[in-house]
């Protein structure tokens, strides 16, 4: 009896910890916004379910496979949940190709209505 406990106990943690943390995903969501201001231009990602995918820059409005490949790169990238610090998620764009990054804005909206949003400022 001990030992079926001791099993249910180790199963319980590491299912329930950071070890063995499973990620939400991208799909989970009803709404992602990412603005990243970089070098004094602005990007904003926009998902909206099931299938709307589009970004806004300089240069307009984009949509499509490649738009969705941003988004879905973005967000493992931010590694997003409720427990994720913003200055987390700037730590990891300035390693992973906003070495120059001036501020980011994030709202994301799970599909069970929970609407998550983090700002940060140079």
């Amino acid at each position: 009896m001990t030992r079926i406990l001791l099993i249910a106990a180790t199963i319980f943690f590491v299912t329930n910890t950071s070890v063995g943390h499973a990620w939400p995903t991208f799909y989970e969501s009803d709404l992602l916004q990412v603005v990243i201001v970089e070098n004094g231009v602005e990007t904003t990602w926009r998902y909206e379910s099931p299938t709307r995918f589009q970004r806004f820059d300089e240069n307009g409005r984009s949509v499509g496979w490649k738009v969705k490949q941003e988004m879905d790169d973005l967000f493992t990238l931010l590694r997003l949940d409720h427990f994720t610090k913003v200055e987390k998620m700037v730590e990891r764009l300035k390693e992973d190709g906003y070495p120059d990054v001036e501020h980011l804005e994030v709202r994301w909206m799970k599909s069970d209505g929970q609407l998550y949003t983090w700002t940060w400022k140079k």
